[in-house]
């Protein structure tokens, strides 16, 4: 079976919205696939759901919008992480790297029109 990585913001996205974030995460619910994630991942996506701005665009309620976090983690592997990288300019995506080397996935899925963008040494 597949295993994924899904960046916050696919996650984000499947979660007030319908599209192709949607369908990996029914997915991800009908076991076709797996998301490998960690709670690093898991807290930063609380974070932006209950932004302002977040809360603005949607008509979901704050429990419904707990009740969808809770089952997105209760459907993933939640992974911890040995080894922390610092290869991505944007700190926030070194925590998918992470997440994606510890579970051993196939694909990360993201938005990020160059989320490899490395740091230069």
């Amino acid at each position: 079976m597949i295993k994924v990585t899904l960046d916050t913001n696919v996650l984000v996205s499947g979660t007030f919205w319908t599209g192709e974030s949607f369908k990996i995460l029914e997915a991800v619910n009908n076991k076709e696939v797996i998301n490998v994630t960690s709670n690093e991942i898991i807290e930063e996506f609380k974070e932006i759901c209950f932004r302002e701005e977040i809360l603005d665009k949607t008509n979901k309620t704050i429990f419904s919008i707990s009740r969808s976090i809770e089952k997105i983690a209760s459907i993933s592997v939640i992974v911890f992480p040995s080894e922390h990288f610092n290869v991505i300019e944007d700190d926030d995506d070194n925590k998918v790297i992470d997440a994606a080397v510890e579970g051993r996935v196939d694909y990360i899925v993201t938005y990020d029109k160059s989320p490899f963008d490395t740091k230069r040494v």
